[in-house]
């Protein structure tokens, strides 16, 4: 991406959330207690979805990574009013990262029947504000529910996974996550919100085994990264990123890509944020003078991002065998589409956080400050940066 592009999206996202701030009521007062992470009023008529993703890096026990994606969907044409009374279809997958050098697998059901609440029972009657903890429950009929600090999940092909989550950490302490306040605006076809970068959990699974296909049981202690989607549907071209090192307490989150068309051209739009006990950065289209490149090579399993904004700049390359892959379904017009993207779960991420000169052509006068490697995270290709192949 060039600095070109992003001066391209940087006049679209204020003209969007200021058309997003005429319309939307900022709903709850200061005496309730919401979330982002909680689930947002469904428009009037869809097509609109909401989904969660959480994603195990385990410390004791198993060491094989698991992930755990729910969601619901209003379709196309369907009025509010009939999904609150009969239900939204729905998705929901658990993802095994598999042993070394071994495909991902996602055990998915796409059940018929979905409910979103609020307070765990109550029908959602306003989009949710950033002041306090979640409170919400996504359950489907014959799989399990979710909750804003727990999941218990059993899906039709023997899958199944148990977990608690506690001692979360946000992405930031004002309780917005890698948009900031543009997340707080319906104006965008799709938004990401990160509510913890690391929360301890306790998880037990069961998945078929990978020889013979019979159960085998999962179970340990570790960290969640909890996320949660909301939109019309996933960008026609995306990459996903993360990773968390337990033994040093740092943590990365990319997401981006080509988010929407501007005439004839398809602009890359790109959120990442890195923290460790010494640092905490982000960067966003929104904050002008911020400059990405980005290198795709979904076949050869590789990623590289620049992000740099007043003196700081931070590079990452995420690097996956093709072998480690595996697809998923994501939220796209006509509902959760099969095999939308692809992940795996070995991912080698290496990330550099340079002090520099603002503004400063000259790369041999950046001060490295940090560098990391993160062994098995998480990368995806979605959509049109699939692998061809």
């Amino acid at each position: 991406m060039s600095f070109f592009s992003n001066w391209i999206l940087f006049p679209l996202i204020v003209f969007a959330a200021a058309a997003g701030c005429r319309k939307r009521s900022f709903g709850p007062s200061e005496s309730e207690s919401d979330s982002l992470l909680d689930p947002h009023r469904l428009p009037k008529q869809g097509p609109w979805f909401e989904g969660w993703y959480i994603r195990i890096t385990p410390a004791a026990g198993t060491q094989r990574s698991l992930g755990l994606i729910v969601g619901s969907y209003l379709p196309k044409g369907v009025l509010r009013t009939e999904a609150e009374a009969g239900g939204l279809t729905g998705y929901a997958a658990l993802l095994d990262g598999g042993s070394e050098g071994k495909p991902l697998r996602a055990f998915e059901a796409f059940p018929a029947r979905t409910r979103l609440y609020l307070n765990r029972s109550d029908i959602v009657d306003r989009d949710p504000a950033p002041l306090g903890k979640p409170s919400f429950r996504w359950a489907a009929e014959g799989i399990g529910e979710l909750t804003g600090d727990s999941a218990q999940i059993s899906l039709p092909n023997g899958a199944s996974l148990k977990l608690v989550m506690s001692d979360v950490l946000p992405w930031n302490a004002g309780g917005l996550g890698p948009e900031g306040i543009v997340s707080l605006f319906r104006s965008f076809p799709l938004h990401w919100f990160v509510h913890s970068l690391r929360s301890r959990v306790e998880f037990e699974a069961t998945v078929p085994s990978e020889q013979s296909g019979a159960p085998e049981k999962l179970s340990g202690t570790g960290f969640a990264h909890f996320e949660k989607n909301w939109g019309v549907s996933f960008p026609p071209a995306y990459v996903w990123m993360q990773a968390f090192d337990k033994s040093r307490n740092r943590a990365v989150a990319v997401a981006g890509g080509r988010p929407l068309k501007v005439g004839p051209l398809s602009p890359e739009a790109w959120l990442a944020g890195y923290r460790s006990p010494a640092f905490s950065v982000d960067f966003a289209p929104q904050n002008a003078g911020t400059f990405f490149e980005s290198t795709v090579d979904a076949c050869s399993g590789k990623f590289d991002l620049t992000a740099a904004f007043m003196n700081r700049r931070f590079t990452v390359s995420a690097r996956a065998e093709r072998l480690t892959f595996g697809g998923i379904a994501i939220p796209k017009d006509s509902g959760f589409e099969k095999d939308g993207s692809e992940q795996s779960f070995q991912t080698k991420i290496t990330t550099k956080l340079f002090d520099v000169v603002p503004f400063s052509p000259l790369r041999d006068k950046d001060k490295l400050l940090e560098e990391n490697v993160f062994e098995n995270g998480a990368l995806e290709f979605g959509s049109a940066f699939k692998c061809a192949k």
